[in-house]
């Protein structure tokens, strides 16, 4: 398990990879909900690589607002949990097309990262509006937006699809997080305390 987190970045690029070329050398027969999940794993693959490789990345910035010690802790088995989480999320999307609510579950993923990337600097009162990864997690969410915007105004989607989608991804990302905060040795309540504490801006 150690060697897959320490590579699970690269397996992703790799399934990325994969479906890069695979889109390419199959475009004109995939459904219009395929190629956009596809460039949608692209994008947060590239996300990953920005968030994970740079010096004070998602962990760093959270660790801080949280004042939480990850000093003791292998950043990769961390990291991992979101490389795990962003293939199962994109491959059931692309694997069940018709199952429209995978499919905007990846979407709102991407409106969500642009916003908590947001949300983060602000908590963590940075001196510059960056953190590694808000280029392109905010890409991310640009993408999905006019990708939301297309899927409605086509007729495509419906709004139980986003209904589904947004509790698909809200469940299978705490779930995600759970585990994230687990590894770390904080306990779900500690870090629902933690959270309140920082929205609240209570000590």
């Amino acid at each position: 398990m150690k060697t897959f987190n320490k590579y699970s970045l690269y397996f992703l690029t790799a399934y990325a990879l994969a479906l890069l070329v695979i889109g390419i050398l199959m475009w004109n027969s995939l459904a219009i909900i395929q190629k956009i999940i596809i460039i949608a794993t692209c994008i947060v693959t590239l996300h990953e690589w920005e968030e994970q490789r740079f010096p004070g990345g998602f962990f760093d910035v959270m660790s801080g607002i949280w004042q939480i010690d990850l000093s003791d802790i292998d950043l990769h088995d961390l990291y991992a949990k979101p490389d795990i989480f962003i293939f199962a999320i994109t491959f059931l999307a692309l694997i069940f097309p018709n199952a429209l609510f995978l499919s905007c579950a990846v979407l709102l993923l991407g409106v969500f990262e642009g916003f908590i990337h947001i949300m983060g600097i602000k908590f963590a009162k940075l001196e510059r509006p960056y953190t590694p990864g808000m280029s392109t997690g905010e890409s991310f969410a640009v993408f999905s937006i006019i990708s939301i915007i297309f899927l409605i105004e086509s007729g495509i989607t419906g709004l139980m699809d986003w209904v589904f989608g947004f509790i698909w991804i809200l469940v299978t990302f705490l779930i995600m997080e759970f585990f994230i905060w687990r590894t770390a040795g904080i306990s779900p309540k500690e870090f629902l305390s933690k959270a309140i504490s920082v929205i609240f801006n209570k000590d």
